[in-house]
């Protein structure tokens, strides 16, 4: 059952410009976490560049909100999001 099929307990005139338009956010967030898994696959090498140097790590994950890339550093342990550019698969020449 979709947000909008509310069926008697909804408005009878709710605006449907908004619910097209939060179907194709929808489709569209759907397709960045598609993009972002087959750009960074799950537990993929990658290294991190950032202002102060750069760090290698794993890909632990994705978040379609952000456009990120969750990325398991190999020194610290700890998962950090990244801005998908700010990642690239290790061993990829650029």
């Amino acid at each position: 059952m979709s947000y909008w099929d509310l069926g008697a307990h909804g408005a009878a005139n709710y605006s449907r410009d908004v619910e097209k338009a939060s179907e194709a956010v929808r489709r569209a967030k759907s397709d960045l976490l598609e993009a972002l898994r087959t750009a960074y696959p799950k537990d993929a090498r990658v290294r991190v560049m950032h202002y102060r140097g750069s760090f290698m790590g794993s890909v632990a994950g994705w978040d379609a909100d952000g456009s990120r890339v969750a990325v398991l550093n190999d020194k610290s342990g700890k998962v950090g999001r990244w801005w998908s550019a700010h990642v690239e698969l290790a061993g990829v020449a650029s």
